[in-house]
């Protein structure tokens, strides 16, 4: 869907996560989760995928 299109275009702008990683990280969890653990830094949520 769009949001999901618009995270994976955000999260390949971030050095470091090519297109494989960011499609792993949208499969581990919804859009809506990623951008929460985002912006509270919730960093031990990210290191899990």
């Amino acid at each position: 869907d769009a949001a999901e299109r618009n995270l994976f275009v955000h999260l390949i702008s971030v050095s470091g996560i090519g297109p494989s990683t960011a499609q792993l990280m949208l499969s581990s969890m919804t859009p809506d989760e990623m951008r929460a653990a985002i912006i509270s830094e919730d960093v031990n949520t990210l290191k899990r995928i």
